[in-house]
């Protein structure tokens, strides 16, 4: 087993050299308390306040911020003008009361999607070609590693995304490929509850469209494991709903029981009844992945992407060049993955008109682009390195040793964070870390050992970030 780390450690020098106080610095308090700041999907032109780009202020702690503060909050100038999907004004300028915080007792449309955005309001380009070549790298190296001992009874891993719903219909469209569909279910999609409908008339169905494709995303890159959907937004134009979500956190954790969480929305203020949700989950060994936002500078990385357990994705081209949409870094959250022209399933044009009501024969699929498209994407990758983790070879008990003691430290925030930061390689000029799966699960053509050199590395790296590994 030393044999095992101090190889590990030889072949993963990157773990080694990062910051130790990376990860201790805590949460940065949001100080714009806007009232009346209206909802949207997508940047505006008009320029922030200047606190809100500030990250040089001493970080403080959110909610022990706001529990020792003063009643008296400064207020920020008249917010711009909502806009919609296309990025023009909308018709109506008025605003919607903004709350930092949920009250013990609320009804359920009150608070809905205030200041709560879904984060990939912009189509793709016409051209998927340089996102489907990182697609073929994934599938020639990562799940070549992985594939040989996908075979038996096994544990998959379970994955929730809180989004727009699903189409089925789609879903098993674009799922053809790669498991087999019998009467039209699909053994892959586990789970699905509709939080927003509790005569459950609506049965999580999808007619938005952002819900299906960020399924899609993670059905793509995790092949093998469950998918759990919760609809906690009606549309990207209304945003997400704070009590859908929260009660969605909770049953992801008690019955669903996963092991990852997608949340590609956010909110501009902090919220700790969400917090709090999401604390919850984490303390469970639940990774919680979460869009930044998409306004670029204009607004202040989005919550609960900002938490310090959470781990927060930026968008990136094939190529690894951080999207210009991304909001400035905060607390060190700077990694980035494939979030540009990414093809997923979509739901056909007439099903949007008919509110999603209609299960069409006839696929579709969308190249999307922003940070809701990159949180799918990591929340698959995070699957597949839990898999890897979870896999036994029959004929290497030494590596199944290893993978074990692993399993429990990858389930853990700056565990699987740590994993990130050794996959990824830095771009524009060192403000973002861009996430290269095959830097750390790769299977060499001209290699046998690939698994056991895989896991050394991961071990390297869990040893590095905590110390030493746990006994079996």
């Amino acid at each position: 087993m030393r044999q095992c780390i101090a190889e590990a450690e030889k072949h993963d020098g990157r773990s080694s050299k990062r910051s130790p106080t990376r990860r201790e610095q805590p949460r940065e308090i949001a100080r714009h308390g806007s009232k009346n700041q209206a909802p949207s999907l997508i940047s505006t032109k008009t320029k922030q306040p200047p606190e809100l780009l500030d990250t040089r202020r001493k970080p403080t702690d959110e909610k022990q911020d706001r529990s020792e503060s003063g009643k008296q909050r400064a207020k920020t100038p008249e917010p711009p003008a909502p806009v919609n999907a296309s990025g023009n004004p909308s018709n109506s300028s008025a605003s919607r009361p903004r709350r930092n915080s949920l009250p013990g007792r609320f009804k359920q449309s009150q608070f809905a999607a205030e200041s709560g955005a879904l984060y990939d309001s912009k189509e793709g380009s016409s051209s998927s070609y340089g996102s489907e070549s990182w697609f073929r790298y994934l599938e020639t190296k990562t799940q070549a590693l992985l594939a040989p001992l996908r075979t038996g009874a096994r544990k998959r891993v379970r994955v929730a995304v809180l989004d727009t719903g699903i189409h089925m219909g789609q879903i098993n469209h674009w799922d053809k490929d790669w498991t087999d569909i019998v009467d039209g279910k699909n053994p892959r999609i586990k789970g699905k509850k509709d939080f927003l409908d509790p005569d459950r008339t609506n049965k999580c169905m999808d007619s938005d469209g952002h819900g299906t494709h960020c399924v899609g995303v993670i059905r793509k890159v995790a092949p093998e494991a469950d998918v759990y959907v919760a609809r906690v937004a009606k549309n990207r134009r209304e945003g997400p709903d704070i009590i859908a979500i929260i009660k969605a956190l909770e049953h992801a954790r008690e019955v669903w029981n996963v092991d990852i969480i997608s949340l590609s929305l956010g909110f501009d203020d902090y919220i700790e009844s969400l917090e709090d949700a999401i604390q919850k989950a984490i303390s469970k060994q639940i990774l919680v992945l979460a869009a930044t936002n998409n306004s670029g500078t204009q607004r202040r990385m989005s919550f609960p992407a900002r938490m310090a357990n959470v781990i927060s994705m930026h968008a990136a081209d094939h190529n690894g060049s951080a999207q210009g949409t991304n909001p400035e870094v905060e607390n060190g959250k700077n990694l980035t993955i494939l979030g540009v022209d990414v093809v997923s399933a979509w739901i056909p044009a007439a099903a949007e008109e008919n509110h999603g009501n209609r299960e069409l024969d006839l696929p579709s699929t969308k190249p999307m682009t922003g940070t809701s498209v990159a949180t799918p994407m990591a929340a698959g990758i995070a699957a597949l390195v839990l898999e890897f983790a979870r896999q036994r070879d029959p004929g290497d008990e030494t590596t199944n040793q290893v993978l074990a003691r692993l399993r429990d430290r990858l389930k853990k925030h700056n565990g699987m964070d740590s994993v990130f930061r050794a996959m990824a390689v830095a771009t524009d000029a060192g403000q973002f870390l861009n996430i290269v799966p095959w830097n750390l699960l790769c299977q060499h053509a001209d290699d046998d050992d690939g698994r056991r050199m895989a896991a050394w590395k991961l071990a390297g790296v869990i040893r590095t970030e905590f110390g030493a590994l746990p006994k079996t």
